[in-house]
């Protein structure tokens, strides 16, 4: 039971439509309504709510949330366990939370409440942003002639491992077959590898892939094909991802573009290049029996390889449950 509400929570902080084996066909939506009893303690005419909040993380110090009932607007502190009461007549009513910029608000349908009753309603807070690691994006150039090239990155959040080693860029000379020569050294491509506090917008949508473990590496190859990547860019994606992803059943994998990667960290090329594609791999492992529908299969670009080109390619798991 408690791997499945593990699960559950996974796909729902995804955004994906679930759809649990035990109530097929019910939505599950951000917040529960746990128990409903007769509090013999309440006086005739009032009843009372009970909400409890979960994942508001350490950015609550204050301990405060700010709500309201049927447009009507309150402050709560919560409890040692995340918790606050609000005191209503019998009838209907529509919650809004806001916990903290970093979350998003939660609103509820209509919820009726009977004379004397406690309704108990926990209450699952979307995160914005999530300081995820960029892993090992790698950068290829590939320009027309051999070309002195200088790059720069600039990682929102830092960066914390550079190959060739980054000082303030790196200068080097690039060869149409993709080779990169550093002095006497030469490099297939530049590797990096940083911290960002991805938009969960970003990271997180009803538009991408679930892929069963057998089936990556055909994913894979079939979808990198389709954003054009050369046979070696598909081989290095592939030895270095699958391997790191053999522990689950299945995956849910959606991926950033251009604009999506730039905000995160932007590059910049001199000479400018004629055309760049970066593609960069949000996955989350799915180990659980949760049936799940995607409504939309995401939609790929795909790169033109005309003149000076540049792709680069990387990942992060994204996992709500871990820090």
């Amino acid at each position: 039971m408690k791997k499945s509400m593990n699960c559950l929570m996974v796909l729902l902080a995804l955004g994906i439509p679930v759809f649990a084996k035990a109530t097929i066909g019910e939505v599950i939506p951000p917040y529960t309504v746990t128990k409903v009893i007769v509090d013999k303690s309440l006086p005739k005419g009032e009843a009372k709510f009970v909400f409890t909040c979960h994942d508001i993380g350490d950015s609550m110090g204050k301990k405060k949330v700010l709500y309201s009932v049927n447009g009507k607007d309150y402050t709560a502190s919560l409890s040692a366990t995340n918790s606050f009461t609000a005191m209503v007549s019998p009838g209907k009513y529509r919650f809004q939370f806001y916990i903290d910029i970093d979350s998003e608000e939660l609103e509820t349908d209509s919820i009726e409440i009977k004379d004397r009753n406690k309704t108990e309603v926990d209450l699952y807070f979307r995160k914005t942003k999530e300081l995820r690691p960029m892993k090992k994006p790698v950068i290829y150039l590939y320009p027309e002639k051999e070309t002195a090239v200088n790059v720069r990155l600039d990682v929102k959040d830092g960066l914390q491992f550079t190959y060739p080693l980054y000082k303030n860029g790196w200068q080097f000379t690039a060869n149409p077959n993709g080779d990169l020569e550093f002095g006497d050294k030469t490099f297939g491509y530049l590797f990096w590898e940083g911290m960002a506090r991805f938009e969960t917008n970003d990271i997180s949508s009803n538009a991408g892939f679930v892929v069963d473990k057998d089936e990556l590496t055909s994913f894979f190859e079939n979808k990198l094909a389709e954003m054009g990547l050369s046979a070696k860019e598909r081989a290095d994606f592939i030895t270095y991802w699958n391997p790191l992803m053999l522990k689950n059943d299945a995956y849910y994998i959606r991926f950033l573009f251009n604009e999506q990667v730039e905000k995160y960290a932007e590059l910049t090329i001199e000479p400018k290049p004629d055309h760049v594609f970066r593609v960069f791999m949000v996955w989350t492992p799915i180990d659980c029996g949760i049936q799940l529908l995607l409504p939309t299969k995401q939609k790929l670009p795909s790169v033109k390889r005309e003149g000076f080109t540049v792709i680069e390619w990387g990942g992060t798991e994204w996992d709500p449950e871990k820090p």
